[in-house]
């Protein structure tokens, strides 16, 4: 746990804080090969059932596959820890304190977990790329897919998505 918490810390993602009030945290394995690979998880359930619910919608998968028939070139960009891309305001760190045997710590950036995450996730996501939206993109979650008819133009889409995505930082 130590070497997670010091990553997170090295990364901007936590800072140590000194609160009364923190949720519990564990480790669970990741899905890789690896068997030394493990996953940092705060319990937010207790913060979660004071949370007002965002009311933002997710896109539905099915969308995207209508618009997929023509396409022959496809591009799967998986956002690495896109919610710690995303920063929190001082006010709203103070509910994601979690505390461990090596102290209590904060996220300053969106922490999984939190049951806003996945539509604070959508509307980033939709302000980087509602315009082109089932053009040649398609994004879910912390997914972007990129599809095109012709080699040239998914060499030109796929640059546009990460040049959006690149722009965003």
């Amino acid at each position: 746990m130590k070497s997670i918490l010091d990553q997170l810390l090295s990364d901007g993602v936590i800072e140590p804080v000194s609160t009364s009030s923190a949720s519990p945290c564990f480790l669970v394995p990741k899905k890789s090969s690896s068997a030394d690979s493990w996953r940092l998880v705060v319990d937010y359930r207790e913060v979660n059932k004071n949370l007002e619910y965002l009311q933002y919608p997710v896109p539905p998968l099915e969308a995207a596959f209508t618009h997929l028939k023509a396409a022959k070139y496809f591009t799967v960009i998986d956002l690495n820890s896109a919610y710690h891309q995303i920063l929190l305001t001082p006010q709203s760190r103070r509910i994601t304190a979690f505390q461990c045997e090596f102290g209590t710590f904060a996220y300053r950036k969106l922490p999984f977990g939190i049951n806003k995450g996945g539509q604070v996730l959508s509307k980033l996501m939709d302000s980087l790329f509602a315009d082109i939206r089932y053009e040649f993109c398609f994004y879910y979650f912390d997914d972007v897919f990129i599809f095109s008819e012709t080699y040239e133009q998914h060499i030109e889409h796929i640059h546009e998505v990460l040049g959006r995505l690149q722009s965003a930082r």
